[in-house]
């Protein structure tokens, strides 16, 4: 990041001088918490610069434009899609997650603005029921009648939206899972998280559960029902939400149906503990995508398996019809950085629920890969050195702008685990590389670029020939500028372990085992960690790293 001057804290009071905290050494860091307060800031006021500029209704009928003309400074006719409505969602969540982490050292943006957008959250929650709607599925081992699975386009009237055939994308649900659970995270309403597991099991339906000769699952998701091509988009995505909610149910005795494929091709079903079956899927999906959408040059990931749609073929077993396996052949298509992106969190999130080093690793080399891959050719404006990331020169065709957004949110959960030794021999960390390099790239379009509250596709070079924007791509930079809070806060570069409160560090603890193995007991508190092997530790429910 550039070197912050006392300039910059003067525009940070400035923004907004109440959400300043009254102590003087912002817990000893008041470099990063002024810019994570300016980040929040910044995140703010794109986000309502797309509510108040391209959505139009309010409550249960917002419905969000896709386009905004600079010239005329109003959105044009055109309806979002569910993706980039869902884009919205996720912005407003990060916001969330950010005045949360901010709320020991600026109280004031919880105060004012916390519940301004969880009601925003759920007027979007109430609104995307436009794009809801019912279908009965014929699937690989059951038939079933889904309710409020969400279509590409937004309908006429709530849960009437189309949603069969090619009407309806598994990854669409897979964005809205996540978005879903974080809402439940951040608000505690039950509703977000019921709906997120409905769409986790819709979503899970459509894992190819037919098997080869040898009785192996095929395995991966297709794109859609419609589909028959398996997408990078349509498995990795699933994987965090995953491991989210078994974590929820660790520990628990709830169960759910498991529906699979025997080795003579007859359906079965069975009762699975639900922390098992999520996690054990989430296993599944990660490695699926490692073996058939790897690519060992780059350490990246490609796009799909199959670029035709073709015919969605049946089968008749025991009079019952099912869908049909069908080979798809090998992985092409585009390395984007969203595919990347959702593995790289996918093995931080597995990693922190098992403890297995497999996923330590995976992160490490897919941070490390990822950043040198998608990195741009360094370039020097007034004397500072910046990085760019993909970006579409057209700013009405592409998405780089968002795909981009998810490869930022997981660096920013890698950085705890990325660090590696260099050839030089020196500690390096490339995930942290990564979030220094989107936080100059954001500071330089917006000090320098912003137009009508909006930023450019490239954030070093301006708005070129565009005199148009979309608001899916202002979202995507105000859910980055708000992740970034969030890197700034737990950033801790002496430690990987969670600091303890000190009023609290001669109680007596418990030390376990991310697999539920105990480790110590009655141990201080401020000891409890010391000189245990690196890995990852649960003292009074709360999970510390150990380098």
């Amino acid at each position: 990041m550039k070197k912050l001057f006392l300039a910059m804290f003067v525009t940070a009071f400035a923004f907004n001088a109440s959400a300043m905290p009254a102590s003087d050494s912002n817990n000893g860091n008041d470099e990063q918490t002024t810019l994570a307060i300016r980040n929040l800031e910044r995140s703010m006021e794109l986000v309502d610069g797309v509510i108040s500029k391209c959505f139009t209704g309010a409550g249960m009928k917002m419905e969000m434009k896709d386009v905004y003309d600079l010239k005329r400074h109003t959105h044009e006719d055109g309806t979002s899609d569910v993706w980039p409505y869902t884009a919205v969602m996720e912005a407003v969540n990060s916001i969330l997650e950010g005045i949360t982490a901010l709320k020991d050292v600026a109280p004031e943006f919880y105060e004012l603005d916390h519940e301004k957008y969880v009601n925003l959250l759920n007027d979007l929650y109430s609104s995307i029921r436009y794009y809801a709607g019912s279908y009965e599925l014929v699937s690989y081992a059951r038939t079933t009648k889904w309710y409020d699975i969400y279509g590409v386009h937004r309908g006429a009237r709530p849960g009437e939206a189309t949603v069969t055939g090619i009407e309806n994308v598994y990854d669409d649900q897979m964005w809205l899972a996540r978005e879903f659970i974080r809402a439940y995270k951040n608000t505690g309403k039950e509703v977000y998280k019921n709906r997120a597991e409905y769409l986790i099991e819709y979503i899970l339906d459509g894992w190819d559960v037919c098997v080869d000769s040898r009785g192996n699952e095929y395995g991966g998701i297709t794109w859609g029902p419609g589909y028959n091509s398996k997408h990078a988009c349509s498995n990795s995505p699933v994987i965090s939400p995953l491991v989210w909610l078994a974590e929820m149910y660790k520990g628990s005795d709830e169960t759910t149906t498991h529906y699979y494929v025997n080795t003579d091709n007859t359906r079965s079903s069975k009762t699975v503990n639900k922390y098992e079956y999520y996690l054990d899927y989430a296993k599944k999906v990660y490695a699926w995508q490692k073996e058939h959408l790897y690519d060992e040059k780059t350490g990246c990931f490609h796009d799909m398996c199959g670029g035709v749609i073709g015919e969605i073929q049946y089968e008749e077993v025991d009079g019952v019809r099912y869908r049909k396996h069908v080979d798809i052949g090998g992985p092409g298509g585009t390395q984007f950085t969203y595919n990347t992106g959702t593995m790289l969190c996918g093995a931080v999130d597995l990693y922190l629920a098992t403890g297995d080093e497999y996923y330590l690793n995976e992160a490490k080399e897919i941070a490390t890969d990822s950043y040198e891959h998608f990195r741009g050719t360094r370039q020097t404006i007034n004397g500072e050195t910046y990085f760019p990331f993909p970006y579409d020169t057209d700013a009405l065709n592409g998405f780089n702008a968002w795909f981009n957004n998810v490869l930022l949110r997981a660096y920013v959960d890698a950085v705890p685990y990325a660090e590696f030794e260099n050839r030089l021999g020196a500690k390096d960390n490339n995930a942290k590389r990564g979030c220094d390099n989107f936080q100059d790239n954001l500071d330089y379009a917006y000090d320098n670029y912003l137009q009508d509250g909006f930023l450019p596709n490239n954030l070093l070079g301006g708005w070129e020939s565009n005199t148009k924007t979309k608001a899916f791509h202002q979202v995507s930079y105000a859910a980055e500028y708000a992740k970034l809070v969030q890197y700034l806060v737990n950033t801790d570069e002496s430690t990987g372990i969670k600091n303890f409160n000190k009023e609290t560090a001669e109680k007596y603890v418990n030390v376990y085992a991310v697999d539920g193995r105990q480790v110590r007991s009655n141990v201080s508190r401020d000891k409890a960690l010391d000189g245990l092997k690196s890995g990852i530790y649960v003292v009074d429910g709360e999970k510390h790293i150990v380098k």
